[in-house]
């Protein structure tokens, strides 16, 4: 089963665990996930990434940046992503390196790893038994290179991300700085509560 829509970035912060560990160049996430709740009309998610973004704006030193004001204030998506930097710019016109840098990051993130797993591999194109016994050493080869591809993708990603966040104006020296999230909740930051276990789930019926 694939995403019904692109991922926001190479980690999911819908939920966070006081053990994780941000970083900068988390922000981006962040704020495209914002973005994307904000166009979706999910209030709740929508407020909860708002909130985590400007406590990491705040956290690192960077709550004077544009960014961080626009992600603050934005009412929609696409004016929030407009704000980022991500929109059409004309060649070699102010703003066009980032605008670039976004551009780049989509066209990574469009081979995400699926959500779901057939028989344990998100890219197999059917039940190895459904295909023909010659084609599948073929198919199988395939499957693990677009594994190899994602995953290298997700990597590449994280580091387009401190570009991007550099370029909003992140000292190049604080790019490495990392928070734990225990810290955030100790200046302020209330998590979302967990997502119901699967025991859970049963256990109510």
């Amino acid at each position: 089963m694939l995403p019904s829509r692109p991922k926001p970035g190479p980690r999911d912060f819908s939920f966070l665990q006081s053990s994780q560990l941000l970083n900068p160049h988390d922000l981006v996430t962040v704020c495209t996930a914002l973005a994307t709740h904000l166009d979706e009309g999910t209030p709740e998610a929508a407020d909860w990434h708002r909130r985590l973004a400007q406590a990491l704006f705040e956290h690192f030193g960077l709550s004077g940046l544009p960014q961080a004001h626009a992600a603050s204030m934005a009412e929609s998506g696409s004016e929030l992503r407009h704000n980022l930097g991500d929109h059409e710019v004309r060649p070699l016109a102010a703003g066009f390196e980032l605008a670039n840098a976004w551009r780049y990051r989509k066209q990574l993130l469009a081979l995400a790893l699926p959500v779901g797993l057939l028989e344990g591999h998100p890219f197999w194109f059917t039940f190895p038994r459904r295909l023909p016994e010659a084609l599948r050493p073929i198919a199988e080869s395939v499957s693990d290179r677009l594994l190899r591809h994602a995953h290298a993708a997700e990597d590449l990603v994280s580091e387009l991300d401190r570009v991007i966040v550099a370029m909003w104006g992140c000292p190049v020296e604080l790019l490495d700085s990392s928070v734990m999230a225990e810290t955030l909740v100790a200046q302020g930051l209330t998590l979302p509560p967990p997502p119901p276990r699967d025991d859970d789930d049963w256990s109510s019926h």
